[in-house]
């Protein structure tokens, strides 16, 4: 089944989340999912040398931004994470270093709704034709 999950980052000076997409054995949870993954990268961590060194490389921090690094996936960490259920692991990142002086936000009106640009709405039952014909 496949999962999506967005992963922000709680910070002041950037506006960063990761969309996170893989497929799971069943419809898991944010946090099951998150919990599945930290075992998997417990394991991978304590039982290769490639995740030991993944760790000390991450300052022993390793986060989301240190796992983006490790894919695609190495064959020891495809394999330790299908043994936890997680298959085709993929994590894009979206980093907006404006913010939150963004000039626009996801609530941002899109319509300009002064007085010149508002539209005639016209005859109330043609706008409904307008719509069944859509």
């Amino acid at each position: 089944m496949k999962q999506r999950y967005v992963v922000p980052r709680i910070s002041n000076d950037e506006f960063t989340f990761a969309v996170v997409t893989a497929d799971t054995d069943r419809k898991l949870s944010a946090a099951a999912f998150r919990n599945s993954l930290t075992e998997a990268l417990t394991e991978w961590v304590a039982l290769t040398a490639e995740g030991t060194r993944a760790w000390r490389a991450s300052a022993l921090d390793f986060n989301v931004g240190d796992l983006t690094e490790h894919l695609p996936a190495s064959r020891g960490l495809r394999r330790t994470l299908a043994q936890h259920g997680i298959r085709r692991l993929t994590i894009e990142t979206f980093v907006d270093c404006d913010s939150p002086a963004s000039p626009w936000t996801y609530d941002t009106v899109l319509v300009d709704a002064g007085d010149d640009a508002t539209p005639d709405k016209g005859d109330e039952t043609e706008t409904q034709e307008e719509v069944k014909g859509l």
